[in-house]
């Protein structure tokens, strides 16, 4: 499972407010020098789904193929699309993550923003974008969102942030996932791309908590309020979003209610998960797209971030201890990585930039492989035409 919130505090502030995500911070693997490769949610997510940079992009070597010049690395030119004019162009039906896992027996879903396509604004229909990402390696595409919220095909005065409408459909895949197994000895194994609104700009999260219905969905209205354990299971949805108001203590700002409805969510897919006897079993990624602080910057602001994980099965904080992994590591090693864990040959997929750390997290400190990632290793930023790299200690602009 890979959970993905945009521009994320990842702050408890002492207070108690976000416990699911201290949960899976402090009994999971913190890695404690995480990277994007590049400082915008688009591109950010095209290298985690991939495990290439932004610019092995299909669609961007296609934007940028008659350009003599670095390649321009921005959103609208970082999709995951296929194209038949420039070689190995099968980023959307091949070179990525949730078609590799599809392909060796995963079912696959995915909930949220994509971000990830080039959306016709002159004729955007939901059911058809839906169909677009389900070609992208997944077998469940539900409450998805094309682009930002302040995107003009939306016609944003019917819709907003829905955390409960998202969550529901995430818990909908983890539990029709399980009961389509109940007979047999082995689990089907699953992998979710879940990527929550909130806290993003997009859209005022006050507004959304106070203004709009959550049977108001990108996709249409609901027949009824979704139903979400741990959120709304017990309450209707308007007296759940007071709950998140009350424990906001008078703020309105978009990061702190986005970051309380957010820990609920998270919340809602660990009871789900501990319910049906699959949480130590799962490989829960919880990332930012870029940094806190300095989006659009090359600068360590803006390409450090957030990352752990939570996975018992796999070694992670068995004794309930906090584990962490100094080493520099990159949203590129995501895809790499969960697919060692997966055991899937890495000989038999795609070439990709990154690489898994499993190993260097296993071994000792002193071993040759975890002293690469420690003082070894380069890491290359991109965005627009400015590249950065990092060596060990030492990082150039």
């Amino acid at each position: 499972m890979e959970f993905f919130p945009s521009n994320n505090n990842n702050d408890d502030g002492g207070g108690g407010l976000l416990p699911n995500m201290e949960r899976l911070r402090t009994q999971g693997l913190q890695l404690m020098q995480a990277y994007t490769t590049s400082p915008m949610c688009g591109t950010s997510r095209y290298s985690t789904i991939t495990g290439r940079y932004p610019s092995r992009s299909s669609f961007n070597k296609l934007k940028n193929q008659e350009d003599d010049d670095i390649s321009d690395i921005v959103i609208p030119k970082t999709k995951l699309l296929d194209t038949s004019q420039v070689v190995d162009g099968q980023d959307c039906s091949e070179n990525n993550l949730a078609a590799v896992l599809q392909q060796n027996g995963y079912r696959t879903g995915m909930v949220g923003k994509w971000h990830l396509g080039n959306t016709d604004r002159d004729n955007y229909d939901y059911d058809a974008f839906r169909e677009h990402v389900q070609g992208c390696g997944f077998d469940y595409a539900e409450a998805l969102y094309a682009e930002n919220l302040w995107d003009d095909i939306y016609w944003t005065e019917w819709h907003s942030h829905n955390m409960e409408y998202m969550t529901e459909r995430a818990v909908n895949f983890i539990t029709t996932t399980s009961s389509q197994t109940e007979e047999e000895e082995e689990e089907e194994p699953f992998f979710l791309y879940f990527n929550p609104t909130v806290p993003h700009e997009g859209a005022d999260v006050y507004e959304a908590l106070t203004e709009y219905p959550c049977t108001w969905t990108p996709g249409g209205t609901l027949d009824q309020e979704p139903r979400v354990p741990g959120m709304t299971s017990d309450k209707s949805c308007q007296d759940y979003r007071q709950t998140v108001l009350d424990r906001a203590n008078g703020k309105r700002d978009n990061r702190s209610l986005g970051a309380i409805w957010l820990d609920d969510s998270i919340g809602s897919l660990l009871q789900v998960l501990e319910e049906t006897n699959q949480l130590d079993n799962t490989f829960f990624l919880f990332q930012m797209d870029h940094g806190q602080e300095g989006k659009v910057s090359l600068w360590e602001p803006g390409t450090r971030i957030a990352q752990f994980v939570h996975y018992p099965d796999g070694g992670f904080a068995r004794q309930q201890q906090q584990q962490r992994f100094d080493g520099m590591v990159s949203v590129i090693d995501i895809a790499p990585t969960i697919l060692d864990y997966a055991g899937v040959v890495r000989q038999d997929v795609y070439d990709m930039d990154g690489i898994s750390w499993r190993r260097a997290v296993e071994e000792e400190a002193s071993s040759s492989s975890t002293l690469f990632f420690k003082e070894q290793r380069c890491l290359f930023f991109e965005f627009q035409r400015d590249r950065a790299v990092r060596c060990g200690c030492y990082k150039y602009m």
